[in-house]
């Protein structure tokens, strides 16, 4: 047997060996092909040449500077909460898929299987279609936001469902949301971050969006084990509830953002005090500008 910090060889043989055994070698041949991509030297600034070559503050203030500037600027403030926020709903179906499938839909764990493959189809055609769409101009934002309100009616509508085949469906059109919702938001910071403030940004988008993630896949189990048995069939299952609530907070977070992106892009109405301005000024301009004659002032 294996010491505990060794590998036990005999494990390699089973099913769930061999599927760890293949991912293994998939992170292996990603990074033999990452290894052979030449990116060229950037060139750095003068503020980064001027900083010691050791200075282990510069992560802790870039990470500031775009935390700050995320939140000075509404549309993309609006953006990565959204993100953010639509991780946090969606980690619990990452904790509790797999129970959800087993014990709730009674599909054992192939019907988990079935539950990932249709939401990696869906997040495929996603971003496929976006991709077929590229040429075609229109708000991303908005889109981001009514992508996220997709998925989350989706994964709502799946975790009321009793058939592994009715919430691999629903899966799938969430999974059509997850990948434009992802391919528009970081299109769209792309096109709107300034490129000397877009390492920063994209720092504190990372920091929210995993930070969201590793709560939601800490507290699902924890929420679904209180919410056990507190409510009638067809809710008995905390499982169910939990991931309704997951979908419940997606959907909210396209909501939200969506209001806080259409507020932003809205235009200001004049104050009443700005409005008499103008009609002073009017007034005054056309009275320097003189009154027209009329016949019958000849």
């Amino acid at each position: 047997k294996s010491s505990g910090l060794l590998p036990d060889l005999a494990g390699f043989g089973t099913e769930l060996g061999l599927a760890f055994t293949v991912d293994s070698v998939t992170f292996l041949g990603s990074a033999a092909l990452v290894a052979t991509i030449a990116i060229p030297t950037p060139s750095m600034a003068g503020e980064r040449k001027a900083m010691s070559r050791w200075d282990w503050r510069a992560p802790v203030r870039d990470l500031a500077a775009g935390i700050r500037f995320v939140a000075s600027e509404p549309t993309v403030r609006g953006v990565i909460l959204g993100m953010a926020t639509a991780l946090f709903g969606a980690g619990a179906f990452f904790i509790l898929g797999q129970p959800f499938a087993r014990t709730v839909l009674l599909a054992g764990n192939s019907g988990f299987g079935i539950l990932i493959t249709a939401l990696g189809a869906g997040v495929g055609l996603g971003m496929l279609g976006l991709a077929a769409l590229g040429s075609v101009s229109a708000r991303r934002e908005v889109g981001f936001s009514a992508s996220l309100m997709l998925t989350g009616v989706a994964i709502t509508l799946a975790a009321t469902t009793s058939t592994v085949g009715g919430a691999a469906g629903w899966i799938f059109l969430g999974g059509i949301g997850a990948g434009a919702s992802y391919v528009m938001g970081f299109t769209y910071l792309h096109e709107e971050v300034d490129d000397t403030l877009r390492g920063r940004t994209f720092a504190a988008l990372y920091t929210l969006v995993r930070t969201s993630l590793l709560i939601s896949i800490a507290v699902a189990g924890l929420v679904a084990d209180l919410l056990n048995g507190l409510f009638p069939p067809p809710f008995e299952s905390g499982i169910r509830v939990s991931l309704l609530l997951g979908g419940t907070i997606v959907l909210l977070a396209g909501v939200v953002t969506f209001v806080g992106v259409w507020r932003a892009l809205r235009p200001s109405k004049l104050t009443d005090t700005a409005y008499q301005s103008l009609k002073d000024a009017s007034d005054v301009f056309t009275s320097i500008r003189g009154r027209r004659r009329s016949p019958d002032d000849r």
